[in-house]
This record gives structure tokens, C-alpha cells and sequence, in this order.
């Protein structure tokens, strides 16, 4: 199995100790939203192909009526993130996004037959 960035950063979590499927989703979103979002629904994929993997190994458990899966890290699993973790990172990568027209802001020069504005958008008076 491939593993992905999202793989290593759910088995990082799943090395701290047991959760259930909503506490480690909360938490890779608590803890990594800003440098690697994820959608909710990837995380609940990707601890599942955990478990399928062998890497995690789940458990069904009941709140009250309302059924969930806690997951654990294997042996397998805590091997695979050791090994990742030895590996020489790539280099980083930046990326931004673009304006097909150009720059924009107070930086840019004005094209061609366009009316200057100010800060709040508007054209400045004389």
C-alpha cells in the first residue's frame, strides 16, 4: 500500500494514543488544518484504509445507543511511520495562487485606461 502525507500524519496521531474516528479527525483539523487541510470525510477514509493496511488496527464501541470505531496504531503501523520518519525530506515546495490579469494592489501599476483607486476602492478626488 502507498502510503500519503495524510497516512503519516493520521499514524503520527494514532503513535499518542487511541481515538475514536471523530476524535482523530478533530484533531488532525485542530492540529494541521493550517499547513495540510483535509476534508473531514478524507480522514475518516484514510483511518479506515489504516485499519485495512493492517497499519491501525479498529474497534467498534458504543456511546449510549450511537455506534463508533476507536482506532489504534499496530506494530506494522508504528514501523511504516519510524521508517517515514528516517526518510531525507524533498525539498519544500511554495505555492500561491494567481491572478490571470496580473498583480493587484497598492503595489500594481494601473493599466492602461483604467481609473485609479485608493485603499477602499474608490476613485481618489482632486
Amino acid at each position: 500500500m502507498q502510503l500519503s502525507p495524510t497516512s503519516y500524519a493520521l499514524l503520527g496521531l494514532l503513535s499518542l494514543r487511541r481515538w475514536t474516528t471523530y476524535e482523530l479527525t478533530q484533531q488532525a483539523q485542530r492540529s494541521l488544518r493550517f499547513l495540510y487541510p483535509r476534508a473531514e470525510r478524507h480522514l475518516y477514509a484514510e483511518a479506515k484504509r489504516l485499519a485495512e493496511a493492517g497499519l491501525a488496527r479498529s474497534e467498534s464501541t458504543f456511546t449510549g445507543r450511537r455506534r463508533g470505531t476507536t482506532y489504534a496504531i499496530t506494530p506494522a503501523g508504528r514501523q511504516a511511520l519510524q521508517e517515514w520518519l528516517r526518510t531525507r525530506p524533498a525539498p519544500p515546495v511554495l505555492e500561491a495562487a494567481s491572478s490571470s490579469s496580473g498583480p493587484s494592489g497598492p503595489l500594481a501599476k494601473p493599466q492602461p485606461g483604467s481609473t485609479p483607486t485608493d485603499a477602499t476602492g474608490r476613485a481618489p478626488t482632486r
